[in-house]
């Protein structure tokens, strides 16, 4: 919250002149003279001048984040980073935001009535019980003999002041018992030289040559002293009667001045002379500042006084009606005062004054050498010295003052309802013209001038006959060094001689402002465009990268070079070299501004005058360089909500690629405003948050920039940047990928070769598998059983049974027919061999004399016209059965069954016959292997096992071992479709 406060410069004082001599002691001081006190009373009061000048006051309180207002002091780090003490915590400020810092986070007392920063760099804070921690590399660390103090203390230890001596030696002031040192090893020692009372401080001001302390000494008869020790080893008193230890405060003004607060008396002393104001309020603490003094007060706010030629001279009073408890200026040169009532005010630049009239609008201002004159809304015109701020011109005007001008002979025009003159000497008004009509004004010939209206622009140098020079609506107007009128218009720029040729200079283009300067005619558009006009050739220039958005409110060349821009963001001030390449310096609100919004500006030799709807603000020259500290930087960074340690070269796993990071900035002048614009691989972001949450990031290298922006995103006021890399899952690197690659083309000539090999085994299986088959058919054609086929034809025929003959002859060669026809297939369907094992049993029960039965038994699950098997894969079985277990004369009664079953996705088959069994046949044969059809029947089921990898668990019991005769075959197949 930005707040202006009356300076009260002007007030009534009561002087009364008493003179009282005070003996010093000569044995314990140099100062062996009589030294003439000198009382002024002063009444103070709040008698506020109309439009004085003030300071530009930024207000923090709770509502900006403070935890309270009640703010006891301010401190710097040496990172630049502003600390407050409060009732409730610390509180640290970078620019943006407050960090509150409690005894949840170390501190040992909540209210921290004072800090210290030791040459170390930490930061010592002291609390309203007596006891002492400090901050280093952002810890707070209690001190190690705070049991010494409480000791000493009995508890009720009151710290006023703090130093660390360069050996490591503490001192500390109190303000209810002896000052004492400690050093570190925790020894307590007194000051020899006081028996009693405190030290009231110890002040480390620009002369850091002073240790000042108070008590009573045993060597001047109990008097009340002030005791200043020197770096050099001498040492002087000042004798007092009363000293008030919680808010007294002794502190060098020069190297032989001093100044004391006692109650509401500020004393000041010198060599022979000692000088006492007195205030209505009771004075907190004092603080000398280049070569001011400024003293707090109780409910009084602050007053500021020039320490000049040994005197107290008083320069204003601020913030009057708060308690303000303490001031520090910053690195910057920025001044903050903290309150107890309503937390801390910061004054950026102390050299930039506002002029308020009580929040009236202002119409219009101009200068004369120094002399500042401002038109307001409500017809009042005030003229200021702008060297002594004295105000010079309070006028009342018929309407509120449209505009101003300065002739050549220093009288001033002004515009309002009428048209009025006021004397050079400001003691004169003349109304020229009471035409109802606001003119904008400027200089004409000689000592002429020039009226602007809506519809014509006119001349006059008597102010009794007037000229038209243009007709229609003119936007800018002066005359050059040629004595031409230059001016524009809607569609372009002109000239206008004293014979009255008009020249197009700028054709096309409506031209708000105009500047004429050595090389060449300025010109400026609206917006964004500036054009230098020299003879028949114009160049244009872009502003747009410069003023962003802006919209320029005024121009003005200084010097040949130095062009001044002022927009409603603020001011430009551009360079204009190395061959017209602009070169741009921003200066704003940041920059200690009230407000941006510009109206008018006026550049003079020592000052810098801008308008602005609310108030009109002075700047000294020399400050619009200041130079403000700033810093950004990654503070942490978190990956995966764990943090890491930044390096110069972060690289992060596929899987680690959830990136936090939080910055860390410090601008003390940025006012709240964290516009953040941020870039990852030069893709812009804009946020308004110092956290930045990068999820799920593809792999890849990261450059990311931070900048923070001024409040329109048109500059960087400063940056940083941080670089990573993600790195890709090992599947997508370029060594998997050979590794891969080779692994493939193995794994490749691997399967190749496997399928290679595997359909050569698959072929030499198959061919095998045939050549079985043709085995198997062979060994069902054998001689004997053709022999006897035929034999059995004979015996029909001769028995004339051409019938049975015929019957024969076509199972026969059906036969034949069926094992040439299917010995060609790898399968053929259930079906067709249990046909061909019908036809095969048929023609052997005809051979045969006796009568064989022979069952098929085949599971309801098995669909035969679908299931397919080997062909010749269970005749070569039951023909072993006929031929080796029932074609045996002891046999009467023969029986054969195929019992053919589907469970477990497999074929079960089981041969049974009620033959002599197998080991009975191999025995009566003379055999000690199976028989040929056997082992090929058996071959040929292994080769099945090996194509379909299955087991098909081929056996051959005789049923002997059972108890009964016989041979059972059981074996299993897979089930097979076409």
């Amino acid at each position: 919250m930005k707040i202006l406060v009356e300076n009260s410069c002007n007030f009534i004082h009561s002087i009364t002149h008493s003179i009282i001599n005070f003996r010093m002691n000569s044995g314990l001081t140099r100062f062996k003279r009589i030294s003439t006190l000198l009382v002024i009373c002063m009444q103070l009061y709040s008698n506020v001048l109309f439009g004085q000048f003030d300071y530009v006051f930024n207000n923090f309180n709770r509502e900006d984040g403070l935890p309270t207002s009640e703010v006891y002091g301010a401190l710097q780090d040496d990172e630049g980073f502003m600390w407050f003490c409060t009732d409730q915590g610390v509180a640290k400020y970078n620019g943006f935001d407050f960090e509150i810092i409690t005894i949840n986070d170390g501190l040992l007392d909540n209210v921290v009535i004072k800090m210290h920063k030791d040459k170390f760099g930490r930061i010592w804070f002291i609390g309203m019980s007596g006891t002492l921690c400090y901050l280093e590399n952002g810890t707070i660390i209690p001190y190690e003999f705070n049991h010494v103090l409480k000791k000493y203390g009995k508890g009720r230890m009151m710290i006023k002041s703090l130093l660390i001596l360069p050996n490591g030696d503490i001192v500390i002031g109190t303000t209810n018992h002896r000052s004492v040192i400690l050093n570190e090893q925790g020894e307590l020692k007194l000051f020899e030289s006081i028996d009693e009372n405190v030290c009231m401080t110890i002040d480390e001001n620009n002369y850091k040559h002073l240790l000042m302390y108070s008590g009573q000494s045993k060597s001047i008869n109990k008097q009340k002293t002030i005791f200043v020790q020197y770096k050099n080893g001498d040492s002087a008193f000042f004798p007092f009667k009363h000293l008030f230890q919680n808010h007294s405060k002794f502190i060098a003004l020069d190297e032989n001045a001093y100044a004391l607060n006692i109650g509401r008396e500020l004393h000041t002393m010198q060599k022979d002379k000692h000088s006492i104001i007195v205030f209505d309020k009771l004075i907190l603490d004092l603080f000398v500042l280049d070569n001011y003094l400024w003293v707090t007060t109780m409910n009084d706010g602050v007053i500021k006084f020039k320490w000049e030629n040994n005197e107290l001279i008083k320069e204003g009073q601020y913030l009057k009606g708060h308690s303000v408890s303490s001031i520090f200026k910053d690195d910057n040169n920025s001044i903050w005062l903290t309150t107890t009532d309503n937390g801390v005010y910061y004054i950026i630049n102390e050299r930039i004054s506002v002029i308020n009239n009580n929040q009236v609008k202002t119409s219009s201002i101009i200068t004369r050498g120094q002399e500042l004159f401002i038109g307001y809304m409500n017809h009042q015109l005030i003229g200021y010295d702008l060297l002594t701020n004295k105000e010079i011109l309070n006028r009342k005007m018929d309407g509120f003052v449209h505009d101003l001008e300065v002739l050549t002979d220093n009288r001033i025009v002004v515009s309002s309802e009428e048209l009025s003159i006021i004397s050079a000497d400001l003691k004169n008004l003349k109304i020229v013209n009471q035409t109802e009509s606001y003119y904008v004004l400027r200089k004409g010939l000689e000592n002429g001038l020039m009226l602007g209206r809506a519809s014509t622009l006119i001349e006059t140098t008597d102010f009794k006959s007037y000229k038209v020079l243009v007709e229609g609506r003119v936007y800018a107007y002066h005359y050059d060094d040629q004595k031409r009128l230059i001016y524009s218009i809607d569609d372009g720029v002109f000239s206008l001689d004293t014979n009255g040729n008009r020249t197009c200079l700028l054709s096309g283009l409506r031209i708000k402002f105009l500047l004429n300067s050595k090389m060449g005619l300025l010109a400026f558009d609206e917006t964004d465009k500036m054009y230098l006009v020299k003879k028949n050739e114009v160049k244009e220039f872009d502003l747009k990268p410069l003023l962003d958005e802006s919209l320029i409110r005024g121009v003005q060349l200084e010097g040949d070079t130095t062009l001044w821009i002022a927009t409603n963001d603020g001011i430009f001030n551009v360079r204009l070299e190395d061959e017209w390449q602009l070169n741009s310096i921003f200066y704003g609100m940041q920059n200690g501004l009230y407000n941006d919004e510009i109206e008018e500006f006026i550049v003079l030799p020592k000052f810098f005058i801008i308008r602005t709807k609310d108030v009109v603000i002075k700047i000294i020259r020399a400050d619009v360089k200041q130079q403000f500290k700033k810093q950004i930087k990654v503070e942490n960074l978190f990956v995966n909500e764990e943090q890491v340690f930044i390096t110069n070269n972060l690289n992060f796993p596929y899987n680690k690629n959830d990136i936090r990071i939080d910055l860390s900035m410090c601008m003390l002048n940025g006012l709240g405003q964290n516009e953040i614009e941020y870039s990852i691989n030069n893709k812009v972001f804009k946020v308004k948050d110092n956290t930045i949450n990068l999820l799920n990031l593809e792999p890849g290298e990261y450059q990311l920039k931070f900048n923070l922006m001024n409040s329109n995103w048109s500059a960087s006021l400063m940056h940083t940047s941080l670089s990573f890399t993600i790195e890709k899952p090992f599947w997508n690197k370029l060594w998997f990928y050979f590794i891969s690659a080779i692994l493939i083309s193995f794994i490749t000539f691997l399967i190749v070769r496997y399928l290679f090999v595997k359909q050569k085994q698959s072929a030499l299986q198959n061919e095998l598998i045939v050549n079985y088959q043709q085995k198997a058919l062979l060994a069902q054609m054998k001689p004997h059983f053709i022999y006897n086929s035929l034999n059995s034809i004979q015996t029909q025929v001769l028995k004339s049974d051409k019938f049975e003959a015929h019957k024969y002859i076509s199972k026969f060669g059906e036969l034949i027919r069926k094992n040439l026809e299917w010995s060609e297939f790898e399968l053929i369907s259930l079906k067709e061999e249990l046909e061909l094992i019908h036809l095969y049993v048929d023609l052997e029960q005809k051979r045969m004399a006796k009568q064989i039965v022979f069952n098929v038994l085949l599971s309801d699950n098995i669909e035969k016209e679908k299931v397919r098997i080997p062909p010749f894969i269970i005749q070569p079985i039951i023909e072993n059965s006929f031929w080796h277990g029932i074609n045996i004369p002891s046999i009467e009664n023969g029986k054969i069954s195929l019992e053919i079953a589907f469970f477990n996705d497999f074929l079960h088959f089981t041969i049974i016959d009620n033959g002599i069994g197998i080991d009975a046949s191999m025995k009566k044969n003379k055999e000690k292997h199976l028989s040929m059809s056997s082992k090929i029947t058996i071959k040929r089921i292994k080769l099945l096992e090996s194509k379909y990898n299955f087991n098909s668990n081929y056996t051959i019991v005789d049923l002997s071992r059972e108890g009964i005769t016989g041979t059972k075959v059981e074996f299993v197949l897979p089930k097979l479709y076409a």
